[in-house]
């Protein structure tokens, strides 16, 4: 990679994030960062985790970006990958900066069952897949 061209490092899972600097919004605490998330097992599918947060750094952005979260479940009861959800992410680069992180709350996404679910990060003006992050669903025991 260049280290001029526009990356993203880090996309990850986490329980909660903590603003650290509330100005800039661009420092964070993350709390909990895990691979495996439990369905409390009083809830009844499709289910939510009560928070879910995606923190993300860019490096080398300008303007205005675009990009587009999507959800896939992996490897469900059915066979394939089910898509689960998208959303649209609107980031602003200040002017003069190199590293920006950024943190997104996904807690109100409903998984449809346990299993294997991936977060794939995209740049909508090109289509590139730029991260992607790997989290398993389970129920509670």
């Amino acid at each position: 990679m260049d280290e001029s061209e526009f990356a993203v490092k880090y996309l990850v899972a986490c329980r909660r994030v903590e603003v650290t600097q509330p100005v800039s919004r661009s420092e964070y605490t993350l709390h909990d960062v895990a691979y495996a998330f439990d369905i409390p097992s009083d809830r009844e599918w499709p289910a939510r985790i009560d928070e879910l947060w995606l923190f993300v750094r860019f490096y080398n952005g300008e303007g205005t970006k675009r990009f587009t979260l999507s959800v896939f479940w992996l490897a469900p009861p059915t066979g394939g990958e089910v898509d689960i959800a998208h959303y649209d992410l609107v980031v602003r680069f200040p002017p003069d900066t190199i590293g920006l992180n950024w943190a997104w709350n996904v807690s109100r996404l409903q998984f449809p069952g346990q299993g294997r679910y991936v977060f794939r990060l995209s740049d909508d003006e090109n289509g590139e897949l730029l991260a992607d992050e790997h989290v398993l669903i389970r129920r509670e025991v």
